[in-house]
Order: structure tokens, then sequence, then C-alpha cells
């Protein structure tokens, strides 16, 4: 009864927190994404940012507190775009950790998730596309199909 009180009181007290967590999505169409190239999204807004670690200037979540982490990234086309092979990749300290492939002509998403472990200080997450074609696509921003979510597992 004890412990079933102090759970009870921690998780009322906010001791006890899916936090640091953030979504953060496009505020336009991301345009100019080059072929065969590795291209980091520009997630420059955020609808939730507890703990304030995702920087919309630098399209980074850097946690401060370390742990394991859930992080998932989703990427949506515009109709009408041949994309032929792309994918969605969440990249760790600058290398590639998850990826998430998808062939497709237009109007469709690819996701990617990832458990990862934080170490609250010097770790950074961050999205990156690749698609392989020619000439520059877009990346889309309707509806919030384009995104970057995560939050601190329990």
């Amino acid at each position: 009864m004890a412990i079933t009180k102090i759970i009870a009181d921690s998780i009322t007290s906010g001791a006890v927190a899916n936090t640091p967590s953030f979504n953060a999505l496009l505020s336009a169409r991301q345009t100019g994404v080059a072929a065969n190239s590795n291209v980091k999204i520009n997630f420059n807004q955020t609808t939730i940012n507890e703990g304030s670690n995702f920087d919309t200037s630098t399209y980074k979540f850097t946690p401060t507190t370390a742990g394991t982490y859930f992080l998932m990234a989703c990427m949506s086309i515009p109709s009408g775009t041949d994309w032929d092979n792309n994918q969605i990749q969440i990249y760790k300290n600058g290398s590639n950790i998850a990826r998430s492939s998808n062939f497709q002509t237009s109007n469709s998403s690819t996701k990617t998730f990832a458990l990862v472990e934080a170490n609250g200080s010097s770790d950074y997450f961050e999205v990156y596309v690749y698609w392989n074609g020619s000439g520059n696509q877009e990346i889309d921003n309707a509806n919030g199909r384009t995104y970057f979510s995560g939050f601190k597992l329990l």
C-alpha cells in the first residue's frame, strides 16, 4: 500500500513524467530537396516542446535528461511527385541510427521509429530524407503529415 501511494504521489506531483517530449513540424513545404543525397528536414515549429529540448533553428532534439527515448519521424511527399525510392532517417550525433524506405509515385508517407539512449548532455537527434531520382523535390507540410516527435520513457 505504501509503495502504491509513493508511485501515485510521484505521478501526481510530476516527479515521474515522459519529459522531455516534443512534436516538431514544417511551417511550409520544404523545397529544393536534392536527389541522391541526405537532406536534413527543417522542422521549424513545435506543437509540444516540454523541456524546451527541440531547437527550431537547428532542427535538433538535444535531451538534457539521460535515459531511453522513443523517437518517431514521418515524411510526406506532395501529390503528383514521383519520388521512386525515398528514405526517412533518424540520426544520432551525425550518424544514421534508423531508416525506413518507401517506393511510390505520389501522396504517400514514410515513417520510422527508434528506441535510443541519450546521455543527457551532448547527444542530439535530427531527421534526414534521401531519395533517388533527378532534379529537386519537396516535402509536404499539409495537415501535420511530416513530423518528428519523441519522449523519454519512464
